[in-house]
Order: structure tokens, then sequence, then C-alpha cells
């Protein structure tokens, strides 16, 4: 159990890298981030549906939980994908993929401490020094004076700090849900897309940021790769969570950081600065995450 929740962590981490360098190149051609995020959610909503249907029958389509069960789901989809992306693609446009990417894997300390508080969770000494290894990683990529080309202001930091909040909030819901209901990794990561489409969707309409129209067919190009990109990761990240403790998986989802800047090193040129303090900050990462791991 323990080996596949690692793998899928990790194989998260890897599409989760990848997606915010997709997102940022299209930027590029246009969109705000809340039209973003309703991309990047309807496709990854769309595929986990249809990925229920044609897996399990249409039966699938209407999953035999309580409604206890589909409160928990749809509350998680809420908090840790409605808000959390907002705060994630607006980051990304504002401060870049490969610094936005650092700040949210800081998400595993409020993992873990709301998974101590309300899970009964334990954590060793040994996994609480590599947790905060991890985070001085991302502290010295925070100031690392890269990301954006254009240059970011430091307050603008408090976007992907939202994200990291929300998704370290909703790993714990997530997880309450998987260990507390039957329901399976698909059924529970098509409800939490769900209730996030929903959600922004009333938002855009509220705030009348919905400029979808406004978008060109090459940017909507990258944002429907991100919410495939996306969509992929959070399966995996689920079935972590159904197989694993929130710290772990949630510490080995952070990686992505790593990822995020070596794609952002290949394939943001000109959009996007990977300075050595990057370099640096990644490197302990890599060391906190390897603690974690072997203790």
């Amino acid at each position: 159990m323990a080996a596949i929740a690692y793998l899928a962590a990790l194989g998260a981490a890897l599409f989760w890298g990848l997606a915010p360098v997709s997102s940022k190149r299209g930027f590029a051609h246009g969109g705000d981030p809340v039209s973003v995020a309703i991309i990047v959610i309807a496709t990854s909503t769309g595929i986990f549906w249809g990925g229920l249907a044609l897996t399990q029958g249409p039966t699938a389509l209407a999953p035999d939980l309580s409604a206890f069960g589909y409160g928990i789901f749809l509350f998680g989809g809420l908090i840790g994908t409605a808000v959390g992306r907002i705060g994630n693609y607006e980051g990304i446009d504002r401060v870049g993929a490969s610094v936005n990417s650092a700040v949210i894997a800081s998400n595993p300390l409020f993992a873990t401490t709301l998974a101590l508080a309300f899970l009964g969770e334990a954590v060793s000494i040994v996994q609480a020094v590599g947790v905060v290894v991890v985070v001085g990683g991302l502290v010295l990529l925070t100031f690392s004076k890269g990301g954006d080309v254009a240059g970011w202001q430091p307050h603008e930091l408090l976007f992907p700090l939202l994200a990291a909040l929300a998704y370290g909030t909703a790993s714990v819901i997530r997880r309450f849900g998987l260990t507390t209901t039957p329901a399976r990794p698909l059924e529970a990561v098509a409800l939490n897309e769900t209730a996030a489409l929903f959600g922004l969707g009333i938002f855009a309409f509220w705030s009348g940021r919905h400029g979808l129209t406004s978008i060109p067919l090459r940017g909507y190009a990258y944002f429907l790769g991100a919410g495939v990109l996306s969509g992929t990761g959070l399966l995996l990240f689920f079935t972590g969570l159904d197989n694993g403790r929130v710290a772990i998986v949630t510490t080995l989802v952070a990686t992505s950081t790593l990822f995020a800047t070596a794609f952002s090193y290949v394939g943001l040129g000109g959009i996007e600065r990977i300075t050595r303090e990057i370099v640096a900050g990644v490197a302990l990462v890599v060391v906190g995450v390897g603690v974690i791991t072997l203790a």
C-alpha cells in the first residue's frame, strides 16, 4: 500500500510539474486566471465522468454514497480545486510557473498540521525535520529573484500561498472521505471537479470575469493540455491519499516544484528566469523529500 502511495504521489508531482508550464505558455497568448481555471477544470471533469461511464457503465455516474459522502468530496472540490486553482493560476500569471509551484509546494505544512489535529496521523521527528528542510528550500526559491521575467512584487506571493492553504486543507478532507466512505478515487475526483466547476462558474458570473471568448485558439490548446495534465495528476493524488498518510503523500507531491523548475528552464525560455538560488532551493527540496521517504 505504501509503495502504491509513493508512486502515485510522485506521478502526480510529475504531471503537476508539467501543467503550470503549459498554463504559462497559454497565458502568453491571452486569458485570465478565472477563465483558465474553468477551462482546465471543465476538461478534467469531462475526462473523469467519461472514464467512469466507459469503465463502470452509466450507473457509475451516480456513485452509491450517502449524502454525507457526497458532501465530503463536493466540499473538498470547492476548497481544494475552486479556491486553490484561482490562487494557483493567479500566481502562475503574476510570478511565473517556477516560483508559483515552489510556494504552493509548502502545502504539506498545512496538510500535516491539520492531519495531526483532525485525523490523528502521527508525525515522527525525522519526518518533521524533512518537512522543515523542504520548506527551507521553498523559502530560498521564493527569494531567488527568478520567475516571470517581467518581475513581480512580494505581496503577489499571497496568491500561491492561498492555493497552498486550500490544497493542504482539501488533502485532509479528501483523505477523510476516502477512508470513511466506499468511494473509489475516480468517483471521488469526479465529484471533486464537478463541485469546483460549479463553484467557479458561479464566481465567474458573479464577478463578471468570464472572458472565455477572448482567448485565441492557440491559448485554448495550451489550457486544454494543462487540463489533461492537471486531471491526471489529481487522479494520481487521490490514489495516493487512498493508500497512504496525508503528511507523506502531500510532501512527495510537493516535489512537483522540481519538475516545474526543470520544465520551465526547458520550455519557458524568454518568459521565465531560472537563477542559481532556484537550483539551490530545488536541491534542498530533494534532500527533504529523501529524508521523509526514508523515515
